[in-house]
């Protein structure tokens, strides 16, 4: 059986923690612009890919502090150009080029 790359591995936990914390800012996000009468099952969706995201992120850091590193966190959310705002029929474009779907 081969070796551990510890560092290898460590780099690629970190990684891994980075895209799942931005998986949560981006499902918040996600449930806080949804609009409409039937807006709920939406929302409660993107609020439990937002609880997941956060559960991966924690499960990742624990097998980080057991290689005995830990994440620095440094991670950046750009603005969305397609703004999060999701909804099913129609979509326009404000202003600043952002796309915003409204759900009826």
């Amino acid at each position: 059986m081969k070796e551990l790359d510890v560092e290898k591995t460590n780099g690629q936990l970190k990684q891994l923690i980075n895209c799942e914390l931005v998986g949560v800012v981006f499902y918040t996000l996600c449930s806080q612009e949804v609009t409409g009468p039937n807006r709920i099952p939406i929302v409660n969706f993107f609020k439990t890919q937002a609880t997941e995201s956060l559960l991966h992120a924690q499960q990742v850091g624990e097998i980080l502090t057991g290689l005995k590193d830990h994440q620095t966190y440094k991670f950046l959310v750009k603005e969305f150009r397609v703004h999060p705002s999701f909804a099913i029929g129609k979509n326009t474009q404000d202003t600043s080029g952002h796309v915003r779907w409204q759900y009826d």
